[in-house]
Order: C-alpha cells, then structure tokens, then sequence
C-alpha cells in the first residue's frame, strides 16, 4: 500500500490532524482489572495524551467518522491485492456502515474479541506501532449468550459479550509491524492487544476471489442452506436472499 508507506505516513498525520483534529471522539480508559471508562475528547488531545497509556490504564478509540474527510482520501486506498471489488453487488443490508475506520489505542490497549463481517474482506493497516492479534477461523465455537454492547472498541462487525473459547479451539497468531496489512477472511474473530502507541486504518472489501467464500459465510449466518437435491446456489442469489431476511428481522424487531 504505497499511498501509506514510507515519506507517506509522515504526511499522513498533519493532514489527519488538521482535518479531524477538533472532533470529538469517545474513547476507553481499561483498567484496572475489567473497569471499562468511556470518554470523551478532541481527536487531537486524545493523540496527545496516549503517552499515559499503560497496562492497566490503557487508551482506546476508533472512529468512522474523521476518516470522513475529502483531503484525506488519497490515503485510503484498499489493498492492490485485493484486485477488483465487488462490494458494490452486495445489497444495501450486507454492506459495511461505513467505508473506513481510524483505530488508535496505547501501550497495554486491548480490543475486545470482535467478528468480522461475514460478507466482506476486512483489511487493517498498521501506520504505526507495533500490533499483537489473536485469531479465530469462522468454525470456531465461541459462548456468547446475550449480544454485548457495542462501544468504541467494537472495530467491525459484532462483539461477544463471553469470550470464553473451548480449551481445544485453534488459536492464529500474528504480529503486525509498520506499514503491515493483516488481511481477515469472513467470518473470522479477532483481538488486538497494543505493545506500543498504535495508530491503524481498516476498511472492508469483497475480492472476486471470495465471492464464494462470502456467500457460504452468509448463507449460514441466515441460515439459507440449500437443500441436498437442490442446485447450489450463486453468490448473487444468496445475497438477495439473506437482505431480505434481514430486512423481515428488521421489520419484526420494530413492531411494538
């Protein structure tokens, strides 16, 4: 990603500043223990005051809304790996609320355990610090009980109020540096843990490469598996299908 690489990323932070700077952002303060504080704050005071970060007492934010920014948009270029993308083919229910976020946490900050959307590629891009991830494949099998509220540290996608996985689950590990991209399938959970200042760009794509993948995630996300003496059924099909669904889900939850 060269638009945020290198010389790129020196330019990156003045313009973020100048254009967001004044927006208030809500933020978390972890800790101690499981305390969770939310506060509110100029972006650039929040920036400013990441040095307090630390275990314990650790900074986390993230906001779709100061990437919003004409000026900054030469900067948010998805992934050349990703080649053409299909997201505009989803219907309007399955698309992302958003075209991306900014996600900017301190030393010892922890998202929570967050699944991405299983509809589209989410892509993460480190502009700086250094970045530890914990991964779970979609097959994963994770208590969850009630759904949680969702605040700030909820990236993409749903949070999961239990974290709790089965001792045997298979657990992915990486480390993201500067200037890395750490690309999740769909489906897939995640959670970051900061070792130093970070700052990150996400965004959400559908390659053509995964419209099959994506549609067998949604499928059984809305339960729209087909039956064993039907045809299967096209990537497109299925996401006819579950926008309806989820519109009918809408609908019903709306009805006093």
């Amino acid at each position: 990603m060269p638009h945020l690489s290198g010389k790129r990323v020196v330019e990156f932070m003045p313009k973020l500043i100048n254009a967001a700077g004044k927006e208030q952002i809500t933020y978390e303060i972890q800790g101690p223990g499981d305390e969770l504080q939310l506060r509110q704050a100029p972006l650039a005071l929040y920036v400013q005051g990441l040095q307090r970060s630390s275990p314990g007492n650790a900074f986390l934010m993230v906001s779709d809304q100061a990437l919003q920014h004409p000026e900054l948009a030469e900067f948010l270029v998805p992934p050349s790996c990703f080649g053409p993308d299909r997201l505009d083919e989803l219907p309007a229910e399955l698309r992302p609320t958003a075209a991306a976020w900014l996600l900017v946490g301190g030393r010892g900050a922890e998202s929570r355990l967050q699944r991405s959307s299983v509809a589209t590629c989410t892509w993460n891009l480190l502009v700086l610090g250094r970045v530890r991830w914990h991964l779970l494949p979609p097959s994963t099998e994770v208590a969850q009980g009630r759904d949680a509220d969702c605040s700030s540290s909820a990236v993409v996608g749903e949070c999961l109020e239990d974290e709790s996985c089965d001792s045997r689950t298979e657990v992915w590990e990486a480390e993201q540096g500067i200037g890395e991209v750490l690309l999740l399938p769909p489906g897939w959970r995640c959670r970051a843990h900061f070792e130093d200042r970070g700052l990150a760009v996400l965004g959400q794509q559908l390659p053509e490469a995964s419209l099959a993948l994506a549609a067998a995630q949604v499928a059984q996300q809305f339960d729209l598996r087909a039956e064993p003496e039907q045809p299967a059924r096209c990537p497109g099909e299925v996401f006819s299908l579950a926008a309806k669904k989820a519109s009918r889900r809408e609908s019903r939850a709306g009805t006093p």
